[in-house]
């Protein structure tokens, strides 16, 4: 999934997140360490480890809560279509 929707579902409703890297999808929205925690494949150590980190953190849940609304702003629909403006304007330019 190019963009991960139920991520970004969650993120919006300001739930942190712990999920596993592939190649495409869970960095396009989330920040490891600023709106939540993205892991190796086959890490269930490092994922426990993450899950209670957050579990005993309110404050840092907040934040990463908070931190991944600001963060899916960049993802509205006036921001991507202006940053294809500019692209393509630039492209049109060269």
């Amino acid at each position: 999934e190019g963009l991960p929707k139920a991520l970004c579902e969650a993120l919006s409703c300001g739930l942190p997140a712990v999920v596993t890297d592939f190649p495409s999808g869970p960095d396009v929205v989330l920040r490891e360490g600023g709106n939540g925690h993205i892991l190796p494949i086959g890490d269930a150590e490092g994922f426990t480890s993450a899950l209670r980190s957050l579990m005993a953190d309110p404050d840092k849940r907040a934040a990463f809560g908070q931190a991944g609304r600001e963060d899916l702003k960049a993802l509205r629909e006036d921001r991507v279509l202006a940053r294809w403006d500019a692209l393509l304007e630039g492209v049109a330019k060269s």
